[in-house]
């Protein structure tokens, strides 16, 4: 992270990616060199505007990165990056005194500026300072709020606010000057073109959406929806697989410009994030922020906490909430069921798929669960369940199946499965809400219904003598196996409305319950009493929950994962953000050190929870200790500590 003194609100990268500028609303620009995150020499502040700071408007490279173009409200500038001094200024006053300039771009060439002043776009050459061609008139009855230029430099767009209210985007061919299009468009936020020319991206600061335009024909292709405010800043990489936004929400968003996902969401500032820009080789992006900081994000992985891998294709669609993805109990194996009724198996430590898919099923997988040991694998489509030998791959006993139920003659679903940890009970979940018992030991399996409505999930002990199942109306039932009937004393009130997850800890004492409010609750297992109190940190319902094998961490998820101190029931550092959407899996691996995060798109997350792994790594980014200056912004009222290596 990198600090600056008030408010950012533009941010840019030299093409070399050597050096990276920010600037702010006192009118300040700061230069950092991005490989030893060192500030540079900078340019002085813009001058005051009648006694008042000038916020900056505009802030970009020149394309072969020797000069810096930045903007106030009347005033453009140039610094000279290899001499460190001014290299000129232009008053737009001199031409037009209509209204102050509001956006800048630099063409590709560097050979022109386009100048949103008023109504107008004016042309001026960067280095002469003379107009190239006369003023545009962009917008009678209004203003321009921002103009970008497409790479090949032939067509400009332009956001116009007008007198009447709302807002304009007009397209001008610029060889002959004329409107090729316009649109009423609520956004007033960011423009940018994609490298190719292909696709224009504007968005709204007021909404939290991202409409893509294709601009030789018009046509509206897809509208990104995923920040909760407005979006004020957007940049294509460089390979034009990707769109980065910020917005007011403090987050940045990375989005899959072939399907239109949400590939990750970066959530560190906390304030309104307004900048942002790739490094050359796309494998770095910086974020600025009204926070007065820019984070500097590591989007290969190689210096991350968390390292990514795929694991495949996605899961089916057909499944309930992580229902079609299972871990061993070591954490090593990770089973995934699919559409088209395989069952993929990939081993976490190697990070490679196991033999080939497993064809089980001729419908969608439905629900999936490797046993403790990792030797047996349960699968179900919607109405039967196969208990497989991972060893010979091969069934073992005949298939199970949903029988119906109070002679109705419909079948319900199945949503989920768990394995005893000996191996010689599966119980399978419905969307009716009932828990089926089947003794696979005897032939043929015999069955009993142990809860008639109302599970959503449910997990058995360690020692496989308990099955907990989280219910409707929030409680989480623990019921004997052996006996077939309820604990006494054991119906927890885990939720006000459902309990969607139960965890063991190894030894089986401890009980956490996640549900609706976002609440996790500790629970002894032999007295059924609460251990308060609560975990409090989610903002949303939780629905996953796994212990580390030394049952000193609860890792929980609602779409961000919070590592918890099970002794001292306090979170530990921030939320671990996802990478991608929808309901994940969570395991530890074996030692503990590392957290598995399982997405339904194929991804897999492998974070580092060992804190002196934490503190090794980021001594490595930073190559060196916390200044004193540093540590008291950071660890203020702690005593200084050299914790790098020398």
């Amino acid at each position: 992270m990198l600090q600056a003194d008030s408010r950012l609100l533009h941010l840019a990268v030299s093409p070399d990616g050597r050096t990276l500028a920010a600037g702010d609303e006192a009118g300040r620009i700061l230069l950092w060199d991005t490989a030893t995150r060192r500030p540079l020499p900078a340019p002085p502040p813009l001058p005051k505007v009648d006694g008042d700071p000038d916020a900056l408007n505009a802030l970009a490279f020149s394309p072969d990165g020797r000069l810096l173009v930045t903007a106030g409200s009347f005033t453009i500038y140039r610094w000279d990056l290899a001499a460190q001094k001014a290299a000129g200024s232009f008053d737009i006053l001199s031409i037009t005194r209509e209204a102050g300039l509001s956006s800048v771009a630099v063409s590709h060439d560097g050979r022109r500026l386009a100048v949103g002043a008023g109504g107008k776009v004016l042309w001026l050459d960067p280095k002469t300072w003379t107009q190239v061609a006369s003023p545009l008139v962009a917008y009678a009855n209004g203003w321009v709020s921002r103009v970008a230029l497409s790479p090949d430099g032939t067509t400009l767009a332009t956001m116009g606010n007008l007198d009447a209210g709302g807002s304009s985007l007009v397209l001008w061919d610029l060889a002959s000057r004329r409107r090729i299009r316009s649109f009423d468009a609520d956004a007033d936020g960011a423009l940018a073109f994609s490298p190719n020319g292909r696709t224009l991206a504007l968005s709204s600061r007021r909404r939290g959406q991202i409409l893509l335009i294709d601009p030789a024909t018009g046509k509206h292709g897809r509208t990104l929806s995923g920040h909760t405010a407005g979006v004020g800043a957007l940049r294509f990489s460089h390979d034009g697989a990707i769109l980065a936004s910020t917005g007011q929400d403090g987050t940045a968003t990375m989005w899959d410009l072939a399907t239109g996902r949400d590939r990750e969401t970066l959530r560190g500032h906390t304030a309104a994030a307004t900048g942002v820009a790739f490094s050359p080789d796309d494998r770095t992006l910086y974020t600025a922020s009204s926070d007065n900081s820019v984070i500097v994000w590591d989007l290969a992985g190689d210096r991350r906490l968390g390292n990514s891998f795929t694991a495949g294709r996605r899961v089916s669609s057909k499944s309930f909430g992580t229902s079609a993805q299972s871990f061993s109990n070591g954490g090593g194996l990770l089973a995934r069921g699919h559409d088209d009724g395989t069952v993929t198996l990939v081993d976490l430590t190697r990070r490679t798929s196991v033999g080939a898919p497993l064809r089980a099923h001729r419908g969608a997988v439905r629900a999936v669960a490797l046993s403790r040991d990792g030797k047996l694998l349960a699968t179900a489509d919607a109405h039967t369940a196969i208990v497989w030998d991972l060893g010979a791959r091969s069934p073992v006993g005949r298939p199970v199946p949903v029988t119906e139920f109070g002679g109705l003659t419909s079948l319900p679903d199945i949503t989920h499965l768990a394995l005893s940890p000996d191996n010689r009970t599966l119980a399978i979940g419905d969307n009716w809400g009932r828990v089926t018992l089947w003794d696979l030991a005897s032939a043929p399996a015999k069955r009993w219904i142990l809860q008639a409505a109302g599970a959503n999930s449910f997990q058995f002990s360690p020692d496989g003598t308990v099955l907990a199942v989280a219910s409707h109306g929030g409680e989480v039932l623990l019921w004997d196996v052996a006996a077939r009937s309820l604990v006494p004393g054991r119906r927890l009130q885990a939720d006000r409305t459902q309990a969607f997850v139960v965890a063991f800890t190894p030894d089986g004492r401890t009980l956490a319950t996640g549900g609706h409010e976002g609440k996790v609750m500790l629970w002894d297992t032999r007295t059924g009493k609460r251990r308060d109190p609560p975990l409090t940190g989610h903002a949303s319902g939780v629905d996953s929950a796994a212990f580390s094998p030394d049952a000193r961490l609860l890792a929980t998820m609602d779409g961000e994962t919070v590592l918890w101190d099970v002794a001292s029931h306090k979170q530990i550092g921030t939320a671990l953000p996802r990478r991608s959407a929808g309901s994940h899996a969570l395991a530890f691996l074996p030692g503990g050190g590392q957290l598995t995060m399982a997405s339904p798109s194929g991804s897999v997350l492998v974070w580092d929870v060992d804190p002196a792994a934490w503190r090794a790594r980021a001594c490595a980014i930073a190559g060196r200790t916390l200044t004193r200056q540093e540590w008291g912004q950071f660890l203020p009222g702690r005593p200084y500590q050299h914790v790098c290596p020398a």
